[in-house]
């Protein structure tokens, strides 16, 4: 005799998808209880063989999605187009994705515009901004900008949040429109409204700015919190920036450091390099040497040159990590190939004494030069002492004058004595000749 479960369990499946089984299918694909999912692929299955198109429907995503059960993508797209054929609006937009992706099936624009366009014909709010996009790329369909704007604004009507901010884009740019402020950030705010990240920033750089909103710092900050929160980099970086100046908010280090450390973990090289600063001070966290160095080169692999130079410092002194010339001038090189004066000038010196790397004054003078021109006093000071003896470039005592004057009015006091020698060399005319050129140069890089 057959027990009690077994008799219920055979007059489900042999029941059509009304409400209770849909329950269950709908827990088995949030991933209930082992036997609940048993019991749910038993029960679509055997609907959805009896041609129920709701049930295909959840068939084909239980083999798109592989939790219930083992994925099998052309699996999925079979089911999914069964139920598409009858007419099930979520089959569609889903079959028109696989289609456009190529998952389960050759990747088939026209196909995916098919399937999209029922879908959006039926209402489904993101297959119309799927099919706006499609138009306006000319996927599938001929381009047509002023197509992929109805659609778009058919999606955004229904609250569909990826067309509210894609219509503020093309308003806020004037893309195929007359640019429209306004009309704009009325879509932002909608899509910001339902929790897009992107549409919170904006909306709250525009309160910050104060161009078109009332000038609001707290609805700023309001609106940059709730990205911020939603993981979006830039808004968190901006926060932190915001509350370690103080700018239109009261200063607070610790709630920027917060922010800091936030964008650091999700890679942002400036944030890490800033997170790293921090640890080694020990001002808003306990000092952590082995942390500052582990964000350095966090920072640093990535590119981010003060990092670079920062650890150039670490290796050459060896603080907190064994000393070793090698590694620091490889990262010395990195930074002052990124522009760091500093790290030029500091290069340069490395060349001219020729001890951690041969001895080439012709590279001493180049990064001088490259240095001095970002108007780093020491670079100029040096780089008027190379002109003056002839290392790596041709001597040249008026230039070693020019560079001296540049350095001395820069603030470096060594340059005003040899400045003075110089222009006991010179002649009159050339001294006067000099203290121009001189003059045009600081304009150009001095330390202003």
């Amino acid at each position: 005799m057959k027990s009690l479960a077994t008799l219920i369990f055979l007059m489900l499946i042999s029941l059509p998808l009304y409400a209770f089984q849909r329950d269950v299918v709908e827990h088995a694909l949030k991933e209930g209880d082992y036997k609940g999912n048993l019991i749910a692929v038993s029960l679509t299955t055997t609907a959805a063989e009896k041609g129920d198109k709701d049930a295909q429907f959840f068939l084909a995503t239980m083999y798109r999605d592989g939790k219930v059960i083992d994925e099998n993508l052309q699996e999925a797209v079979k089911w999914f187009t069964k139920s598409a054929e009858q007419g099930h609006v979520e089959a569609q937009g889903v079959l028109g994705s696989m289609y456009y992706f190529g998952r389960g099936v050759p990747k088939n624009y026209q196909e995916a515009a098919k399937w999209v366009t029922k879908a959006a014909e039926q209402g489904l709010a993101n297959a119309q901004y799927v099919l706006g996009t499609m138009y306006e790329n000319g996927e599938g369909v001929s381009q047509n900008n002023q197509e992929a704007l109805k659609w778009y604004k058919k999606s955004a009507a229904q609250g569909g949040v990826d067309a509210q901010y894609h219509l503020g884009e093309i308003y806020w740019n004037g893309i195929w429109v007359s640019q429209n402020r306004q009309e704009a950030l009325k879509w932002y705010k909608s899509a910001a409204e339902q929790g897009d990240s992107h549409a919170q920033m904006k909306i709250g750089l525009e309160y910050f700015k104060g161009e078109f909103f009332p000038q609001n710092s707290e609805e700023a900050i309001r609106w940059f919190k709730k990205a911020a929160e939603q993981g979006l980099l830039s808004a968190q970086l901006l926060l932190g920036e915001i509350y370690w100046n103080g700018t239109s908010v009261k200063q607070d280090r610790q709630e920027a450091f917060k922010w800091y450390k936030l964008a650091a973990k999700q890679g942002d090289s400036t944030a890490q390099q800033k997170v790293a600063l921090v640890y080694i001070t020990g001002e808003l966290t306990t000092q952590n040497f082995e942390l500052a160095t582990w964000w350095f080169k966090k920072a640093a692999e990535q590119g981010h040159a003060v990092a670079q130079y920062s650890l150039y410092m670490l290796y050459d002194e060896g603080y907190w990590v064994p000393k070793s010339h090698q590694e620091a001038v490889q990262w010395l090189k990195k930074s002052a190939e990124q522009g760091i004066a500093q790290a030029q000038s500091d290069l340069s010196v490395l060349y001219f004494n020729g001890k951690e790397l041969p001895q080439n004054h012709r590279e001493a003078f180049k990064w001088s030069k490259k240095a001095a021109e970002q108007g780093y006093a020491v670079a100029q000071f040096n780089l008027a002492k190379m002109y003056y003896n002839g290392y790596g470039v041709e001597k040249d005592i008026k230039k070693s004058y020019i560079w001296n004057a540049v350095a001395a009015a820069s603030g470096h006091e060594d340059a005003k004595k040899y400045r003075d020698l110089d222009a006991e060399n010179l002649s009159q005319d050339e001294l006067y000749q000099a203290q121009s050129e001189a003059a045009e140069l600081y304009e150009k890089y001095g330390s202003h």
